[in-house]
């Protein structure tokens, strides 16, 4: 396999934590793959291990444990100041696999998704693009794509990376303190994950979406401190629950990895119970979403389920202040008055939120996806 001398139009690369689909599969990847082969573009999807997910691995994806091997070798073997910066480095680190793997992962266009390995990806073809496909929410100080003073990330500046994003709400992010950044880096191509799904107006759902953040890159002490906070909240709403008989459903993050053993809960409250079911499937029977700032709140305004943000202060300085989010500071037993009173107003406020989530969640751009990627007459 690694004295391939095929050049592929694309290439797909990220984590296998991202595996998410009732399949295993990416679902990120999955509609920019079935447009590759909708349009006969050739593609390989390489998938990095990740020994410590609950995910499965992909059985079309090409692993990329061995080659992530030598590069975890070769960091700490080339010293930093062979070079001007670590950009610089995960290039040549990318010429040395390219070199060593007979160009097996050479691409016209790579595609990585959480800036996964991104730089390393530049130095696998000297004239190909590489994007960062969107998977969450980016805002202004994101510290995966901006430093302290909003800059974007130095080694993000580079004239051959840019990101593929979901909405122009999310381009207003990027420009806050980047106004000169160019259409050609932050590109806006959609998003079809919730496209013409309606939801009926009915009052006789029953249940609560409660999206946990519990997650392997906390602390034992902060893990202990969200538990307990969790457990106030359930015993202050327990009457309410009772006396409308309500369900409270909680879903772990993806990367819960059983950090944290919340069976205690469960038998503590008799109307809580835990869901794995995808939201399109929730929002059959789900009237409302609580959460501190999870990006569940923008797929879930897509499919007409408001949020409610407990206190904190992330979530008020993300949704709030730079998001704007409709309604923010309507308290919860506010939203559960209305929907339990059959009150109209909230449907007026359930139509405001999923206006809101129109500016972050447009239609997917096939056409310009397509522009992209497509290798041109020159070639």
């Amino acid at each position: 396999m690694i004295f391939s001398k095929k050049t592929y139009d694309i290439i797909f690369y990220y984590p296998q934590h991202f595996n998410r689909s009732k399949d295993g599969t990416n679902p990120f990847f999955e509609p920019l793959i079935e447009i590759c082969e909708q349009n006969g573009l050739t593609y390989l999807l390489v998938e990095e291990p990740d020994n410590k997910t609950t995910f499965p691995r992909n059985k079309k994806a090409v692993r990329f444990g061995f080659w992530l091997y030598i590069i975890i070798c070769l960091r700490k073997l080339l010293s930093d100041r062979l070079f001007i910066d670590n950009v610089q480095k995960e290039i040549f680190i990318g010429k040395i696999i390219a070199f060593f793997s007979f160009n097996f992962f050479k691409a016209k266009t790579y595609i990585t998704i959480s800036n996964s390995m991104i730089g390393l990806l530049i130095g696998f073809d000297k004239k190909a693009n590489v994007f960062d496909l969107q998977h969450g929410i980016i805002y202004s100080w994101h510290p995966g794509y901006f430093q302290s003073n909003g800059e974007l990330n130095n080694f993000l500046k580079h004239e051959r990376i840019g990101f593929l994003i979901t909405g122009k709400g999310y381009k207003e992010s990027f420009q806050i303190k980047n106004n000169t950044i160019s259409n050609k880096k932050v590109v806006v191509i959609g998003s079809n994950q919730f496209e013409n799904i309606k939801k009926e107006k009915i009052f006789d759902k029953r249940e609560i979406l409660y999206t946990l953040l519990f997650t392997r890159d906390d602390t034992d002490e902060f893990l202990l401190e969200q538990k307990t906070k969790l457990q106030l909240f359930l015993s202050d709403f327990q009457k309410k629950a009772l006396e409308n008989n309500l369900t409270i459903l909680l879903k772990h993050h993806p990367r819960f990895n059983n950090v944290i053993d919340i069976s205690d809960i469960l038998e503590q409250f008799s109307f809580v119970k835990i869901t794995e079911t995808n939201f399109e499937e929730l929002s059959k029977t789900v009237f409302l979403h609580i959460t501190k700032y999870s990006t569940s709140a923008f797929e879930l305004a897509s499919l007409s389920i408001p949020t409610v943000f407990l206190s904190n202060e992330m979530g008020k300085k993300i949704f709030q202040e730079e998001y704007k989010y409709p309604n923010y500071n309507l308290p919860f037993e506010s939203w559960i008055e209305l929907y339990a009173n059959c009150n109209p107003k909230f449907f007026e406020l359930v139509d405001e939120t999923k206006k809101w989530s129109s500016h972050f969640y447009e239609p997917f751009n096939e056409a310009l996806f397509l522009e992209l990627v497509k290798p041109s007459k020159n070639n």
